[in-house]
């Protein structure tokens, strides 16, 4: 015959020796190990040399793209990098606007050990359109 519920069964005062199944530590300690998982994997899988979008500075007839180049080793690094200007196209639901390249220019700089330096280029501004929008491609390092 089955046993009937008695609620001092599952009482932890009445029978402390009952296992407690709301306790928080597993929760922590998978928040811990989640933690040290994502500190090691930002650590050991960040690029050496990170590269930022180049931003546009316009002034009479001439473009300045300029871009900032971080260098996380512990030796100097050279860089031969590319910088295209252009426009970009509408977006639409679809995805994003194509980009049009009006023109481009490789700029080569030598970035000190464990620091971040500007890298910049200019451009004049002929008969076509105005660009709005850059971006850099990295080219080579030694």
């Amino acid at each position: 015959m089955a046993k009937r519920y008695n609620a001092a069964d599952y009482n932890l005062v009445a029978n402390p020796s009952l296992s407690k199944t709301n306790s928080p530590w597993p929760l922590w300690i998978t928040l811990l190990l989640c933690a040290v998982l994502l500190a090691v994997l930002w650590t050991y899988f960040t690029p050496d040399i990170r590269l930022t979008r180049p931003a546009i500075t316009h002034s009479a007839g001439q473009i300045t793209a300029t871009t900032q180049a971080t260098n996380r080793t512990s030796v100097p690094v050279t860089l031969d990098i590319r910088i295209i200007i252009g426009t970009k196209g509408i977006d639409s639901d679809f995805g994003s606007g194509q980009f049009y390249p009006l023109a481009q220019q490789d700029v080569s700089g030598t970035i000190p050990p464990r620091s971040t330096q500007p890298l910049f280029c200019t451009f004049t501004i002929s008969s076509g359109g105005i660009p709005t929008h850059a971006e850099v491609q990295l080219l080579t390092t030694r």
